[in-house]
């Protein structure tokens, strides 16, 4: 039973983290010409590789478009017709309109002509309907939407005309519908048009009317208020208010002067007042004892003596006298009692002082107040005189100044008025003529035939098909860069960062060395090939001497690119170099190495690793050489890659070490399944082999970044199917092994 490509998810083992080496690290940085963008010498490049594709391909697209382009450019007519738009909006005026307004005229046009009701009423016509061209569509919908599509209406930038136009492909057909499209355009917008400049001649007249009747009404106004002023102009109407102003502006000067004199003088009063009701607060503190000294001569007499008395006192604390001898304190008690009797005879003198000013001021306020009230009288009568007066001429003059802005109002809109009136006349004037006038759209002609564009099909028919090659060509070169190929060893060393460790020349087909080939190219390529094969071993033989590289596992990052012929012939190459070598063929899900030694499959690797045979019973030796052996494939199942996860196939590898000078393994693709990189993990290099113009360059980045990943050394790449003439030739023809 044939084995499925890959195992299924959950049989996938997990892969153990391995310690990874400085080089291993290096290799996952990110390559650049892979997100580099093609220029045009990598363009040319790519197309160089495949020139013979790209030429095949751009040949039938230019053929295919060509045809396409015959087939789909039908002979086809143009009918036109002319219409004169006058830039004028009434041809009685002398006016022209501005740019703005004529355009906007010009695309309303044109909209109109291509309207619905245009359309139909074209179509209803009977010298239309039964028109070939017509019948060709299956109902009136399809018909409006076909016209809609191939009508054009056509303006020139500073021109009257306007170009109307219909593509098909029945001349005469086209003819007749433009010229009854022309027709029932000018049916439709002259009636529209009359009815239009009708209906503004009759609103103009009743507007120009009631503006008239309106300006009557506001003149009529303005009469009235004068007569009502009793003035027979506006000018009287101006003196009254000027006069009346004057006068209000007297009386209320005189008003604010009265005003001001009465209320001094009722200040005045409430001061007397005021002072009249503080006569009861004085006290004998407010006389004054200058004042009462002079008043009383005694008094004096008494106050002078109890001073003297307090001066001995002072004297005689100042001599040194205690207080307990009898002259201090006979002297104090004599001060005591004089300035008690002084005391006493004060209080009296301003009692009376004290009665006596307050009579005088008393009768002094009363005086006063009588003379005020003689004078605010009088000033009160004033007062209420002149603001009667004031508050009369205000009202006089608020009359005449609302009558005068009323007139003033009136008058502005009776100006505005008679504005709107001349306005409205010449309105109703330019109705009055555009009535009479011709219309401002007129017909040129008949439609005209426009024969077809046979210059445009041509240079269609000629230019298609060449650009169709180009593009192709442009489609395969990209197509063909996009898929990164290797196509020089160069590319993997600049592009991938990789070491090349040798080239492979390509093979011939088999099918040719049976039909009987040249032997002389035979015996090149086979020499190429045991030359190219030699170099790689001389170059791992070196590295092995120093880095002991013993197990070599050969893969690659997807089928087809020659990783078993690499491993088998490199087996090849060791054996004749004297090296005891062992081929396994780990390709477990697609084996192929037993089919070029001629072994059967089984026994083989996935018995050893199931424990199902002994290690010796898998290995064969080879006809070839007798340094070379074989361990095939094996038959696969899911339980072999679940043994290739566990440590148990470590003693495999170390058993065949202690026997073998090379063990070279053939593994199964790195991105189509897991089976090399669990196998690579007991693998002292791996050497990647690529195909030219067959190895992609993100295919073979991903791989070994997996095996970077894994800490697995590459030794290096080699790239098969290499061109004979990269390769030197043969000095003197001479027999070699297969």
């Amino acid at each position: 039973m044939a084995a499925p490509d890959r195992p299924l998810a959950e049989n996938v083992p997990v892969l153990p983290e391995p310690r990874r080496s400085p080089m291993a690290v290096a290799s996952l940085a990110p390559i650049p010409v892979l997100n580099s963008t093609p220029d045009a010498m990598s363009l040319l490049k790519a197309l160089r590789r495949r020139w013979f594709l790209a030429g095949a391909v751009g040949f039938l697209a230019a053929c295919l478009v060509g045809v396409a382009a015959w087939m789909l450019l039908p002979s086809r007519y143009t009918a036109f017709a002319l219409l004169q738009v006058s830039s004028r909006p009434s041809p009685l005026t002398e006016r022209l309109a501005n740019r703005e307004e004529f355009a906007i005229t010009m695309k309303t046009t044109a909209a109109r002509l291509k309207s619905r009701d245009v359309l139909m009423r074209t179509l209803s016509q009977d010298s239309v309907r039964h028109l070939s061209l017509i019948k060709k569509h299956p109902d009136t919908l399809s018909t409006l939407t076909w016209m809609e599509e191939y009508l054009k209406i056509d303006t020139q930038e500073n021109s009257e005309l306007l170009t109307v136009s219909l593509t098909g492909e029945e001349p005469n057909d086209l003819q007749v519908i433009v010229n009854n499209m022309v027709k029932s355009f000018m049916t439709i917008t002259g009636s529209e048009d009359k009815s239009r400049r009708k209906d503004r001649l009759e609103r103009t007249k009743f507007l120009y009317e009631a503006a008239k009747e309106k300006l009557a009404e506001k003149v009529n106004a303005k009469d009235n208020l004068l007569k009502s002023q009793g003035v027979k102009d506006p000018w009287a109407m101006m003196n009254l208010l000027q006069n009346t102003q004057i006068e209000l502006r007297q009386a209320q000067t005189d008003g604010s002067r009265f005003r001001f004199d009465l209320e001094r003088k009722n200040a005045q009063a409430a001061n007397f007042q005021a002072a009249k009701k503080n006569l009861d607060k004085l006290s004998l503190n407010d006389v004054p004892l200058k004042e009462a000294l002079d008043f009383d001569f005694g008094l004096r007499k008494e106050v002078d003596h109890a001073d003297r008395l307090e001066k001995f006192v002072e004297r005689l604390v100042k001599m040194g006298y205690a207080s307990t001898e009898y002259i201090l304190q006979q002297a104090k008690v004599d001060f005591a009692a004089a300035k008690k009797k002084a005391d006493e005879h004060m209080k009296q003198v301003k009692s009376e002082m004290l009665k006596k000013v307050r009579q005088k001021q008393e009768a002094d306020l009363d005086l006063n107040l009588a003379n005020l009230r003689t004078e605010i009288v009088p000033l009160e009568k004033f007062v209420a005189e002149t603001r009667e007066r004031a508050d009369s001429l205000a009202k006089e003059m608020e009359r005449i100044n609302f009558s005068s802005k009323k007139f003033d109002l009136l008058d502005s809109e009776i100006q505005q008025e008679q504005k709107n009136v001349d306005r409205l006349f010449d309105v109703f004037k330019h109705a009055q003529m555009e009535g009479e006038a011709e219309a401002r759209i007129t017909p040129i002609g008949e439609a005209e035939l426009q024969n077809r564009d046979l210059k445009k099909r041509l240079l269609m028919l000629i230019f298609a098909p060449i650009l169709a090659f180009f593009g192709s060509l442009i489609g395969v070169a990209w197509w063909e860069f996009a898929a990164r190929r290797i196509h020089e060893p160069d590319e993997v060393v600049t592009g991938l960062a990789m070491r090349v460790v040798g080239a492979v020349p390509e093979l011939p087909d088999p099918r040719h060395h049976r039909a009987g080939a040249n032997p002389r190219e035979l015996e090149i390529v086979r020499h190429n090939l045991i030359e190219s094969i030699d170099a790689i071993r001389t170059m791992l033989l070196r590295n092995a001497g120093v880095e002991n590289l013993r197990v070599i596992m050969v893969t690659s990052a997807v089928g087809g690119e020659g990783k078993t012929t690499l491993a088998s012939n490199l087996a090849m190459s060791l054996a004749r170099a004297g090296r005891r070598t062992l081929l396994i063929d780990c390709d477990l899900r697609s084996p192929a190495a037993h089919q070029l030694f001629e072994q059967p499959l089984q026994p083989g690797f996935s018995e050893v690793a199931l424990r199902e045979v002994e290690l010796p019973d898998a290995v064969r030796s080879t006809s070839i050489d007798a340094n070379l052996f074989l361990m095939p494939a094996g038959l696969w199942d899911r339980n072999v890659v679940q043994e290739l996860a566990k440590t148990g196939i470590t003693g495999i590898f170390e058993k065949l070490r202690d026997e073998y000078d090379f063990i070279i393994v053939d593994s199964h693709p790195v991105l189509a399944a897991t089976d090399s990189l669990l196998i690579a993990q007991y693998a002292d290099a791996v050497i990647v082999s690529l195909m030219r113009d067959v190895s992609q360059m993100h295919n073979v980045h991903a791989a070994s970044q997996q095996l970077a990943t894994l800490g697995i050394r590459v030794f290096g790449a080699v790239v098969s199917g290499m061109p004979a003439s990269s390769f030197g030739k043969p000095m003197a023809a001479t027999p070699l092994a297969a």
